[in-house]
């Protein structure tokens, strides 16, 4: 859960994210196992300092900075102008300096911890990210967008390790580990079968696995092929084929059993993955 709280101006510290302004600020900040995301809103002129120990990507969904400028580790880089839609990434360590100059500034400041490239199945864990301002980049865009409307922690997840690949100048090199032995395997494959229902975390896989989260996601797509949240969503759509296919219940039922949180999140996932709707494929039988 993420709760919204309001400054009135002053110093400000978020986590090596600095502020000082005059201004009023409304931050809105949530915390996970792989970093943080602060959806900031910032009515007037302002000071910024950012330097974290993580990978960080602002992106400003509205703003128009009149002064031009920032430093990024010393070195002056553009940063004015029309700021919706432009993208800053900074890996971590880097330290950001900027000074803006306007009514109105919105941006999300995603934090990504490094470790998450350890998990990537054919990365080393030292992707080589370079500091970039103002991009305008479809992709990453997209993927922003959905990260923050993602509620599902694997879904996350995965998005976040997508944006490092891609982000990354370093080609990724195959790894030679196995993921987990036969027994584990089954053992991981019998619970995700029992508990589709629920919700699933990285947490309980891994305490079932008895490796570290941070180990876990690697080695489960070592073993499985695929990441966990594209296993879980399989088994979640071939359990609601057979409900369909076998029973009368009602749609939204069938939904709720097989481990979405809405009839609207059901259709949607059950149409992009099998091409038809529920009601749709329930009348081909």
């Amino acid at each position: 859960m993420s709760e919204a709280i309001r400054y009135n101006g002053g110093r400000i510290d978020l986590e090596g994210l600095h502020y000082e302004l005059e201004a009023p600020l409304q931050v809105s900040s949530q915390t996970w196992d792989f970093g943080r995301v602060d959806q900031i809103e910032i009515q007037g002129d302002h000071l910024i300092k950012l330097n974290r120990s993580t990978h960080s990507l602002v992106f400003f969904s509205q703003g128009e900075n009149q002064f031009g400028q920032a430093r990024v580790d010393g070195k002056i880089v553009p940063h004015g102008g029309r700021l919706r839609g432009k993208i800053d990434v900074l890996p971590k360590g880097s330290e950001f300096k900027a000074a803006y100059e306007g009514s109105m500034f919105c941006a999300t400041v995603m934090s990504i911890d490094p470790r998450l490239a350890e998990l990537l199945p054919s990365s080393d864990g030292r992707l080589d990210l370079k500091a970039q301002t103002q991009l305008n980049d479809n992709f990453i865009q997209m993927m922003c967008g959905q990260f923050t409307h993602a509620s599902d922690p694997l879904l996350r997840e995965s998005i976040l390790m997508t944006l490092l690949v891609y982000m990354s100048r370093k080609p990724l090199t195959p790894q030679t580990t196995t993921g987990f032995n036969p027994i584990k395997k089954a053992r991981l494959a019998d619970y995700i079968e029992e508990h589709l229902q629920t919700k699933i975390s990285v947490g309980s896989l891994a305490a079932i696995a008895a490796v570290s989260q941070f180990h876990f996601l690697r080695l489960f797509k070592q073993s499985f092929n695929v990441t966990p949240y594209q296993y879980i969503l399989s088994r979640r759509i071939a359990r609601a084929k057979i409900l369909l296919a076998h029973t009368s219940d009602a749609i939204d039922s069938i939904g709720y059993e097989c481990g979405f949180s809405s009839a609207s999140q059901f259709s949607q996932a059950f149409s992009r993955c099998v091409g038809l709707s529920p009601s749709s494929f329930r009348k081909t039988l």
